[in-house]
């Protein structure tokens, strides 16, 4: 009888301490080593807005716990995490501050050196960038100004860029160059058109030169204008000129809102 209390409290005891021979087996947290990761995500985006990463995790399971991972200098830096849903989907989000090329990853959590992880993606992160704050002294001749508002075609913009057809009196017309090597523009993105102050019979053009090669060539009289988007990718030199259609009537060209997308 003396052994009885004893071995009640034991058992007690051990209940209330959660000993597995007394409460039944524990479920144990899955292994993020196991399995696999696939993802897939945008080329490219802007700066700013979210990128989006989808992918599955295998085992097909839901709530397995998923990070989203930035490469940052020989290191990864932690961007977001979820849980899987059904089948084992996922879907994680991140966004980045400036242009540049990124590489990101999705990785089985905790992170381990063990745990299963995605192939690593590139991301080009592109930005607008205004021109006139691209061009420096040397990259313009004279005929080229910047006014702090202008108007083309009856609508007003602010920081322009105006080129003079006809700075040198000749049919040459004013230039101006924007060096692009090494930034990973992808667009020349603006409004070109006549300038509201123009003589009512001139005619103005513009010339877009990519490494040499015309990529656009445009004359408006007054009261015209047109939204370009130019493609530039892979192009080292910009240049963009204005030019006389018809000797004689004083005519300026004007680009509104000209802006560069580039990833860096």
């Amino acid at each position: 009888m003396g052994r009885r209390p004893r071995l009640l409290a034991a058992t007690v005891t051990l209940a209330l301490l959660g000993a597995p021979a007394l409460v039944g087996p524990s479920s144990a947290a899955p292994d993020p080593s196991k399995g696999s990761v696939s993802v897939s995500a945008p080329s490219a985006a802007l700066v700013g807005d979210p990128i989006v990463f989808k992918g599955r995790v295998k085992p097909n399971q839901a709530g397995l716990k998923v990070g989203l991972q930035r490469r940052v200098g020989s290191g990864w830096k932690n961007v977001s995490q979820t849980r899987t849903k059904d089948g084992g989907h996922y879907r994680l989000a991140g966004s980045v501050d400036f242009g540049g090329v990124y590489k990101f990853r999705v990785i089985r959590l905790p992170w381990l050196t063990t745990s299963a992880k995605s192939r690593t993606v590139t991301v080009a992160a592109y930005v607008w960038n205004d021109v006139n704050s691209m061009l420096q002294e040397g990259d313009y001749d004279s005929g080229v100004q910047f006014p702090d508002t202008e108007s083309i075609d009856g609508v007003s913009y602010q920081t322009p860029i105006v080129i003079d057809a006809d700075s040198q009196g000749t049919t040459e017309g004013g230039f101006f160059e924007v060096d692009l090597d090494g930034l990973n523009c992808a667009a020349f993105d603006t409004t070109a058109g006549a300038l509201d102050g123009n003589a009512v019979n001139s005619e103005v053009g513009l010339e877009v030169n990519a490494d040499s090669a015309v990529i656009e060539d445009d004359t408006y009289l007054l009261g015209e204008s047109e939204h370009l988007t130019l493609d530039v990718r892979g192009v080292s030199v910009l240049r963009v000129e204005g030019q006389v259609v018809l000797p004689g009537p004083q005519g300026k060209l004007g680009l509104g809102n000209p802006r560069m997308l580039c990833a860096s």
